[in-house]
């Protein structure tokens, strides 16, 4: 798992390449859980609740369809992946599913 807690610090390793997570202060451990979600979500790492992706190697499941992508951050979000609380591949954005409505 690359989201750790080991009983007093939570922290967070990328699955991938295995680099450790630092916000831009240094920090690699945080007291609590949801506030280390929070300094990935600002340094642009995604995570599933069990795993953690450096912004080289995201790994993304579409939450409508569960396509799964792989990638650098940029080139994702190039592609049209959107978090709208969970995250949704170009085609379910395009077709609408993440308002729960199909637009087909």
């Amino acid at each position: 798992m690359a989201l750790k807690y080991d009983g007093i610090w939570h922290s967070a390793v990328c699955d991938v390449c295995k680099d450790t997570f630092r916000d831009d202060d240094g920090y690699t451990h945080y007291a609590d859980g949801c506030g280390l979600l929070m300094a990935l979500d600002d340094a642009h790492w995604a995570h599933d609740g069990k795993h953690a992706y450096c912004p080289k190697h995201w790994r993304l499941v579409c939450t409508h369809c569960g396509r799964i992508a792989t990638g650098a951050s940029g080139a994702l979000l190039a592609e049209g992946w959107l978090r709208h609380g969970d995250w949704y591949c170009p085609a379910c954005v395009k077709k609408g599913d993440i308002w729960g409505t199909k637009t087909y």
